[in-house]
């Protein structure tokens, strides 16, 4: 069931990226944050909003169900059809990728504070 339910919402998250695009290219008004960037700003510092917004859709839907849904990697498994094994795997390297980011933001903010002082 929940598998079904997460392929159901990737679907309208598809069909509401494209519809984004279609009206961005037929209005003229600045572009706006969503609740979900509004919320992830307030939420995370901004390394780490750069970094989660570098990740691909299925990259954050592993850490959103691992971290704050907290399913085992056995289940995330079976909602996205991989083996436990490549879940792990790609866990792992969706978590160094984020420290990556993470790390080169910082490091061009102090960049930045640096050629300012």
């Amino acid at each position: 069931m929940y598998k079904i339910a997460y392929n159901h919402c990737l679907d309208l998250s598809r069909k509401r990226k494209t519809y984004q695009r279609i009206k961005r290219l037929f209005t003229f008004n600045p572009v706006t944050e969503s609740i979900e960037q509004t919320f992830e700003k307030q939420l995370f510092s901004e390394s780490l909003t750069y970094a989660l917004s570098k990740l691909s859709l299925q990259e954050r839907n592993l850490l959103i169900l691992r971290i704050f849904e907290e399913k085992t990697f056995d289940e995330i498994g079976l909602i996205f059809g991989k083996s436990t094994v490549a879940v792990k795997k790609q866990y792992e390297r969706t978590k160094n990728k984020v420290k990556k980011q993470i790390n080169e933001s910082e490091a061009k903010e102090h960049e930045e504070c640096a050629t300012l002082s």
